[in-house]
């Protein structure tokens, strides 16, 4: 198959498992014994209950923190600005990595000023999927801090080492080159993204705006390496014709560029 023109990483349910699995040995090793494992945002909770559950943890809490983007557009996420980077890096040859610190430059952290919990003397293991920046750990850990724990030792499943400003005290794989990492907790919310970038760049690129379905998922697959999911290629089809930026019927899309 050819190289996909934004590289991605599928991780299925199954390589969690596998992976929170090798990740808890990991701990266990090295003798940390947690009594409070503490999920960093959603993306940190699966893997969270997992890590609870391998490790004999019985206490397991959410820390509210996520990105908010400043000047964030309707039906767009920072992931469709990332897309685009990778395909004006190639185009343009431009390392790709400004096009990310452009992007990471539009985030800000945002924790929720309510949430206030007593760990007092308890071992916190703070659990983020993935560390690509470092900031949410590094808030996670002041929150921790103010929750009165003891100890406190992050993990994670992916540690994205050229971009991420901290290093995880125990991390499974260490992602040195650029990709996105997929994960199934929030494979519908990064379909809508890919899909609208797909469409809309194929659409300026050759000139036409309507798109069989079967075209779709041969331009899903020439795009992102993978032949698409079509429940949930169906689905972000759907949120995007209720966005207004494309057409959708049975058998075609028409992509409305501009919107």
């Amino acid at each position: 198959m050819p190289r996909p023109r934004f590289p991605v990483k599928f991780v299925d349910l199954g390589e969690v498992v596998n992976w929170s699995s090798r990740l808890a040995d990991r701990i266990s090793a090295d003798g940390f014994e947690p009594d409070a494992v503490v999920a960093v945002g959603r993306g940190g909770a699966v893997v969270a209950r997992f890590l609870a559950d391998l490790l004999g943890v019985g206490t397991l809490v959410l820390a509210p923190v996520r990105w908010v983007e400043v000047g964030a557009r309707p039906c767009e996420r920072y992931l469709a600005d990332l897309v685009r980077g990778w395909v004006r890096s190639s185009r343009e040859g431009r390392p790709v990595w400004e096009y990310v610190g452009e992007v990471v430059s539009r985030l800000r952290v945002s924790v929720d000023p309510g949430i206030s919990l007593d760990l007092s003397g308890r071992r916190a293991l703070l659990v983020e999927e993935i560390v690509a920046t470092g900031a949410h750990i590094t808030v996670a850990k002041d929150l921790a801090r103010r929750w009165g724990c003891a100890d406190t030792r992050s993990a994670t499943l992916v540690w994205k080492s050229p971009t991420a400003s901290v290093r995880p005290d125990y991390f499974l794989v260490e992602a040195r080159g650029f990709a996105w990492f997929q994960f199934p907790w929030s494979r519908l919310e990064d379909y809508k993204q890919f899909v609208k970038v797909m469409l809309e760049e194929s659409s300026r690129e050759v000139g036409r705006a309507v798109w069989s379905m079967r075209e779709v998922e041969e331009l899903f697959t020439e795009w992102y390496g993978r032949e698409p999911d079509r429940y949930y290629l169906r689905k972000a089809l759907q949120w995007l014709s209720g966005c207004g930026t494309l057409k959708l019927s049975d058998s075609y899309v028409e992509v409305r560029l501009g919107t």
